[in-house]
């Protein structure tokens, strides 16, 4: 069965320093693993992931994250102390993360120009989940439609289309959700209360 080994070197830390491993997914970092860097900076991980998924490595589980696309792949590479890839080889697919990685890092990255040319790239899908909070509503809707359909099962758009979900019933125009409330005189409210009538609710 494929799996992930990942062979890296850092600057070198202190004994007893350790890299984890985190997989990024449902809006979440989760710890998958850990590992001892040796005297010389050098550390292992080896795994499977059960699909193609962004991950991150951080020093001693705190601090800089660094981010690749892992899809069960040999990786090689090298962290600078600024927590970058200096040296990074491994699948297409990772190292076309890595491109648009490096250009979200310098705010390079153009995500519906980037679309418009690989409307099926899974990497884009993270980098749009990632920053749906950058796009008003109707931007937002209209680069979601423009993603090929073959990522409709990417967990990433999962994620977006979730939200999207939720955003529409708050657009100008859409009926208002159900919403308990307690007043300035202490009294629980209720929308559904007033129903009909023209409202205006002050936070």
């Amino acid at each position: 069965l494929p799996i992930y080994v990942i062979e890296g070197t850092t600057p070198v830390y202190p004994e007893g320093a350790r890299i984890f491993l985190y997989r990024y997914k449902d809006r979440a970092y989760t710890p998958v693993d850990s590992t001892a860097i040796d005297a010389q900076g050098h550390f292992r991980f080896e795994g499977k992931t059960e699909e193609p998924l962004v991950y991150a490595l951080r020093l001693n589980g705190s601090g800089t994250r660094a981010h690749l696309y892992l899809d069960n792949s040999p990786v090689e590479l090298i962290l600078n102390p600024n927590w970058n890839f200096e040296f990074l080889r491994s699948s297409d697919g990772t190292q076309v993360f890595e491109l648009y990685n490096r250009m979200a890092l310098n705010n390079a990255l153009d995500l519906p120009k980037e679309i418009k040319e690989a409307p099926a790239s899974p990497q884009l899908a993270y980098f749009l989940a990632r920053n749906a909070y950058r796009y008003d509503f109707p931007t937002l809707s209209a680069l979601r439609k423009s993603l090929d359909k073959s990522l409709d099962n990417n967990p990433y758009i999962k994620e977006l289309d979730l939200a999207l979900e939720q955003l529409s019933k708050i657009q100008p125009g859409a009926e208002a959700p159900e919403i308990d409330l307690v007043d300035a005189q202490g009294k629980k409210v209720s929308l559904k209360d007033f129903r009909g009538k023209k409202l205006l609710v002050d936070f």
